[in-house]
């Protein structure tokens, strides 16, 4: 399934890598090429303008603080072996995007010859973001192989974050990448990003992943990045009437504690109520319970489990268990989520290591189903 050698990569390196900017009287060359099964494999990367490209972006430039893209560099392989590289230069609002451009990507996109690319959820998000391509279209007929992802099944407690944490973790150990221009240095990554998909492959085939790498797991970042642009409904009116419920709610239990307690207190405050539980009502030591203490504060607990064991000897702990509840739901769901709001939908950045969550992970905490 895979041909590439060490060898290979270090000569590519060796040599000064060129690569052509892409123009649309070049397009049909390529598509020839496919119709006649000469290419074996496409690697691709987002360029950004600031200097880098997805293969060695800094850490600190995460999906919460974007970078601005400025075009796509691909490295096609044919079936003996011979790599070009080309970049193609996508500008927002360009004519092209709906013309040339999109059609030559669909068909490059939906072909059956390899297509791999680190952190393919952006690249799958860009590109329908850019081109507009029908969402049921890309989820259907477009795979990418992600070694993030791989690397994820591989050892599900330690992801990698970056494509050189990615190559050590696979043992790629590829030549040295020369400090060149941005376009250049992409160019010798890309070669670098084939070399670690063969090794992720035969990682995941040892282990029996590699159908669930490709049929699962693949399958499902498309379906991420169309969630990330489509947004999700949300009637605000109803969640403006939820939260009003929530707060009269809250309001009554507030008061309910202050009664209980023979005084007012802060209810979110876990030093008050250590106080009011532990010094003035004394209720372990009436009753015989033994509290844990806190590793960090050496302190009597205030935690769920503790208060549920108080609850069957005053009304205060109950009390607070069911304020935190409805504390949480309306700070996190309803009052929470209406900060986030855009013309009625809430825009996030989903993505997968154990569960499936997004950037507002409280907000959207979902158990991921193997």
């Amino acid at each position: 399934m895979f041909k590439h050698t060490d060898n290979m990569l270090e000569k590519s390196n060796e040599e000064a890598i060129c690569f052509t900017f892409l123009t649309e009287e070049m397009f049909t060359d390529i598509e020839n090429k496919m119709v006649e099964h000469k290419i074996q494999e496409v690697a691709l990367t987002i360029i950004y303008k600031e200097g880098f490209c997805q293969l060695n972006k800094p850490e600190k430039s995460s999906k919460s603080a974007r970078c601005t893209q400025s075009g796509i560099m691909f490295g096609i392989s044919s079936v003996n072996s011979d790599t070009k590289y080309y970049f193609l230069r996508i500008n927002p609002g360009d004519s092209t995007n709906t013309g040339a451009k999109r059609n030559f990507l669909q068909y490059l996109l939906s072909s059956p010859f390899r297509k791999i690319c680190y952190e393919a959820q952006e690249m799958y998000t860009y590109l329908i973001d850019m081109f507009h391509f029908p969402a049921r279209q890309v989820c259907l007929t477009w795979l990418l192989l992600d070694p993030l992802v791989g690397c994820w099944l591989l050892d599900p407690d330690q992801p990698v974050h970056t494509f050189s944490e990615a190559i050590d973790r696979l043992g790629a150990k590829p030549a040295v990448i020369k400090k060149k221009d941005n376009f250049s240095q992409s160019c010798q990554l890309l070669g670098v990003l084939s070399l670690v998909v063969e090794k992720l492959y035969h990682n995941l085939s040892s282990q029996k992943l590699w159908k669930l790498f490709v049929d699962m797991e693949m399958r499902l970042v498309p379906l991420l990045a169309v969630m990330e642009l489509r947004g999700i409904s949300v009637d605000k009116a109803k969640l403006e009437k939820m939260n009003v419920l929530l707060k009269g709610q809250i309001d009554l239990l507030e008061a309910a504690a202050h009664k209980v307690a023979g005084k007012p207190f802060h209810l979110n405050s876990t030093v008050q109520l250590r106080t009011i539980l532990y010094e003035e009502l004394k209720l372990d030591q009436k009753h015989s319970i033994h509290i844990k203490e806190t590793f960090s504060l050496k302190a009597k607990s205030t935690s769920e489990p503790v208060l549920r064991q108080l609850k069957a000897v005053h009304p205060l702990p109950g009390i607070i268990l069911e304020y935190r509840h409805l504390h949480k739901l309306r700070s996190t769901y309803t009052e929470g989520m209406m900060q986030h709001i855009q013309r009625n939908y809430i825009f996030t950045t989903w993505f997968v290591d154990i569960i499936l969550h997004s950037q507002f992970v409280e907000m959207f905490h979902i158990t991921r189903v193997e």
